[in-house]
């Protein structure tokens, strides 16, 4: 895949985001460290996308349907995605919300 993947806003996305210093979530038993391993997005996959995305943006966050947009997802796999990422403890609501494309308000997700 190339550097620079695509456009979020004005940020440029680049690999490897995933490949940060950033262990995954976790409570510093060996076991949970083992675990928080195991869940950790595998670069390339769906998971590892939309959690790019949502980290490309900052602080200002992302929407589902921002994400969809600049990731070429469905709505339905980006919204999976993102439920198993909060229950991952990868990122959660920034309490904001911004209008979709069609004007409804929508989640801003941030990471955690």
């Amino acid at each position: 895949m190339a550097d620079v993947q695509r456009q979020l806003f004005d940020l440029e996305v680049r690999r490897p985001l995933l490949e940060r210093d950033r262990p995954a979530p976790h409570n510093r038993t060996e076991t949970s460290r083992v675990a928080a391993a195991r869940v950790r997005p595998a670069a390339g996959t769906k998971r590892a996308i939309v959690l790019e995305a949502v980290l490309a943006a900052g602080d200002a966050g992302a929407t589902i349907d921002e994400i969809v947009q600049v990731t070429g997802l469905l709505t339905q796999t980006v919204c999976g995605r993102i439920n198993e990422l909060k229950r991952d403890g990868w990122i959660q609501d920034s309490g904001r919300r911004r209008p979709t494309r069609h004007g409804s308000p929508a989640i801003v997700w941030i990471q955690r």
